[in-house]
């Protein structure tokens, strides 16, 4: 996706850091111990607060146009690697903020779940080794499993009659 000329002004006028900021606001703010949350939501939030002029036409608007703009923005806890093709993106967006996040800082995860305040872990948010998940990472796994599944496909004949121990050739 190209980004338009009032796109680039809006990203010439906020700063990366206030974008990471924004970013950073919206998915702690989001994570509850239920993790009904989804990251969508937190997508949304953050594409309305920097891009209010995407707003009216988010749920319009196709996925990959959604991961490009936020490539495009390149704040840091938010997008993922694909070793494959090198290109950054996320593909979270049905996953919980729980999940994403434990995925990737498994410390700040902790600290959220032991009750550290959220503005507190906002303030020192760039302490945290954050680590980027390979979008690939289920290829291998799953191609694994597909082998498997047809190889389990074969055919396997078993006789229900000889399960049982008796001698079904003699009559009683």
């Amino acid at each position: 996706m190209c980004l338009l000329t009032t796109e680039i002004e809006i990203m010439n006028k906020m700063s990366k850091e206030r974008m990471q900021q924004i970013w950073d606001c919206e998915l702690l703010s989001a994570w509850d111990e239920r993790g009904k949350i989804r990251m969508w939501k937190v997508i949304k939030k953050f594409i309305c607060r920097v891009f209010p002029d995407k707003e009216a036409n988010y749920f319009d608007t196709d996925f990959t146009d959604i991961v490009d703009l936020l490539s495009s923005t390149q704040i840091r806890r938010c997008l993922d690697v694909n070793h494959v093709t090198g290109i950054d993106g996320t593909w979270c967006f049905n996953s919980d903020v729980i999940g994403f996040i434990h995925g990737r800082c498994e410390k700040l995860s902790m600290d959220l779940i032991n009750g550290v305040p959220k503005p507190l872990l906002l303030l020192s948010i760039n302490d945290y080794k954050w680590t980027k998940v390979n979008l690939n990472r289920n290829k291998k796994r799953t191609s694994k499993r597909a082998y498997q599944k047809k190889k389990d496909k074969a055919l396997i004949k078993v006789k229900a009659r000889e399960l049982t121990g008796t001698n079904w050739n003699t009559v009683k």
